[in-house]
């Protein structure tokens, strides 16, 4: 039976992991729990490929390492503790009209600011303005060694050493135990709208999409959904949408408008991909270059995977297999020059397909950092 810690504080979390090091005890990470589908699970093959012998992993609460840092709106840096709730961040960031650029996803009511960097998983707006990674200044954190470590820093402008908290970022805490996060905010838009565009021909709609991604307007979603067609989210100023969506429509034939309310409502269901999600089956995500998505929905329909929707303008791609129909999905994605992440279907499947294998060089350049950051391979064997 699996031992259950709750360290107070940064420091006392140092402690335990130093300890667990000596003793190679695997350690598994919770806060929010929000993203317990994602990765492998502990059975599988150990990530660095040693052996931990049959030690009793610990699990490691680390809820307590909550609350707002430090918030300068000035400056657009917000500073938190890894387990603060992004249910508790967005509401404060929104009353001083700013927000988290990358649309984080939350997955489910409890997500953290960790738990976000630790799985990297941006939102629709991911295309136009950047990763989880570029919104992240710095970071505290706790590496294999029992070191507490602070990458990056406050400012914006920061250039100095290696961006270690780039490596962390998505790295499903396998490097290191997020303590707490520096951001970079924007500006919240004041207003959006959603513009549809009917093309129930997936070449239409790429074209569509295409066309779209190369305009000059405040497009900061873009996607496919194949019940609606081609969805081109607009931000900013109530007047500038109007005008925006007028020049739109001298080029492009416009089929609706959805008012900002509407707008909110859909750009959240897909980024929290909700129509798939309520199905059974088996949920595929697949990251592709954005002119091959096509081809890709092609081969998953070729094996009978018609639940689908396409974002990041062809970047990202949600699928959703049957019960009784086991996919290929990383032959599939290598097949697009893409790659894919399979979701556990629930907490006793080890997904052993969870995340996309790697090329033997950036295994070795993953090995290498793995040897730096947690040399006894403790931290979250097989996460990632």
């Amino acid at each position: 039976m699996s031992q259950i810690a709750q360290p107070d504080d940064a420091t006392q979390l140092a402690s335990i992991v130093e300890a667990a090091a000596r003793t190679q005890t695997p350690l598994l990470t919770t806060a929010g729990d929000s993203k317990w589908d994602w990765g492998r699970g502990l059975a599988d093959t150990v990530h660095n490929d040693r052996s931990l012998g049959h030690s009793t992993p610990t699990q490691l609460n680390l809820s307590a390492l909550s609350g707002i840092v430090d918030y300068e709106p000035s400056e657009l840096v917000l500073v938190v503790g890894a387990a603060t709730p992004l249910a508790q961040i967005e509401p404060l960031l929104t009353e001083q009209g700013q927000h988290l650029a990358f649309e984080p996803v939350h997955w489910r009511s409890t997500a953290t600011a960790g738990g976000t960097v630790a799985v990297g998983l941006a939102g629709p707006r991911r295309f136009r303005a950047g990763s989880v990674r570029d919104f992240v200044l710095g970071l505290q954190f706790v590496d294999g060694k029992g070191r507490l470590v602070r990458s990056g820093g406050r400012v914006v402008k920061n250039v100095s050493g290696f961006d270690l908290w780039r490596g962390l970022t998505g790295s499903f805490g396998s490097l290191g135990l997020i303590t707490e996060v520096c951001f970079k905010l924007w500006p919240r838009p004041e207003a959006q709208c959603t513009l549809l565009f009917e093309r129930p021909q997936l070449q239409a709609a790429s074209r569509t999409m295409l066309q779209l991604a190369q305009r000059q307007e405040e497009i900061s979603g873009l996607a496919y959904v194949p019940t609606q067609g081609v969805v081109a989210r607009l931000e900013g100023s109530a007047s500038a949408l109007q005008a925006q969506t007028e020049t739109i429509a001298r080029d492009v034939a416009v089929d609706d408008r959805l008012p900002h309310d509407e707008s909110c409502t859909l750009w959240r269901a897909l980024r929290e991909v909700e129509s798939l999600r309520e199905k059974s089956g088996t949920l595929w995500r697949f990251v592709v270059p954005a002119a091959r998505w096509v081809e890709l929905v092609g081969d998953l329909q070729a094996q009978g995977i018609e639940d689908y929707h396409v974002d990041w303008g062809g970047g990202q791609v949600w699928a959703r297999a049957g019960e009784d129909l086991p996919l290929k999905g990383h032959e599939i994605a290598a097949g697009v020059g893409g790659i894919a992440w399979r979701l556990a279907t629930n907490r006793q499947d080890t997904n052993a397909e969870g995340m996309p294998p790697l090329d033997p060089g950036l295994r070795r350049l993953n090995m290498r950092l793995k040897d730096a950051c947690d040399p006894q391979g403790i931290l979250n064997p097989d996460a990632a």
